[in-house]
C-alpha cells in the first residue's frame, strides 16, 4: 500500500507542476500577444478583463508555488517535482519578461509599456528571469538545488508580474 500512496503522491506533484506551467504559460502568451501587438489593447474601464484574471491567477500561483518547491526539494518527491520543472521555470521567465514589455491598458489608446517609467528596473526583470532559467538548465543534473532556486525565482516572479504596471 505504501508504494501505491507514493506513486499517487508523485502523480499529484506532477499534476500540480503541469497546472502551474499551464497557468503561467497562459499569462506569458497573453502578455506576449499584447507586447507584440497581436491583440489590440482597449482602454481600461476599471473592471476585470480576461487578461487581468490570467495575470492575477499566474501571479498568485507563482507566489504559492515558490515555497512549495523549496519544501519539496528536501523530500523524497524531489525527482517528481524536478521532472516538470524545466517547462515551469522557462514559462516563469517568459511571463516575467513578457509582462515587463507589454502595454499598460491604463494608457490606451497610446501605447506605453510597463517598462516605461515603471517601478521595476530592468535589472530586476533580468535577475528574476535569469534565476528561473538557471533553475531550468540545472534541473536535470542537480534537482534539489534547482528546485530551491526555481522556488525562489517563482516566489519573486509572482509579485513582479503583479506590480509591473505600478509607478508610471
Amino acid at each position: 500500500m505504501e508504494g501505491l500512496e507514493r506513486r499517487a503522491t508523485k502523480r499529484a506533484v506532477l499534476a500540480l507542476t503541469a497546472a502551474l506551467t499551464l497557468v503561467v504559460t497562459a499569462a506569458m502568451v497573453s502578455e506576449n500577444a499584447v507586447a507584440l501587438r497581436v491583440v489590440g489593447l482597449g482602454a481600461s474601464d476599471g473592471g476585470w478583463s480576461v487578461r487581468d484574471i490570467i495575470l492575477v491567477t499566474a501571479a498568485a500561483a507563482l507566489l504559492l508555488a515558490g515555497p512549495l518547491l523549496v519544501a519539496l526539494a528536501g523530500t523524497p518527491l524531489v525527482d517528481a517535482a524536478a521532472r516538470g520543472l524545466p517547462l515551469a521555470a522557462v514559462a516563469t521567465a517568459g511571463a516575467v519578461v513578457a509582462r515587463y514589455l507589454s502595454y499598460d491598458p491604463y494608457y490606451a489608446p497610446t501605447l506605453r509599456r510597463m517598462s516605461d517609467g515603471g517601478i521595476l528596473p530592468a535589472w530586476w526583470i533580468v535577475l528574476v528571469a535569469g534565476l528561473a532559467l538557471a533553475a531550468a538548465v540545472w534541473s536535470r543534473r542537480e534537482p534539489r538545488p534547482s528546485l530551491s532556486l526555481a522556488g525562489i525565482a517563482m516566489f519573486l516572479a509572482g509579485p513582479t508580474i503583479f506590480i509591473a504596471g505600478g509607478g508610471h
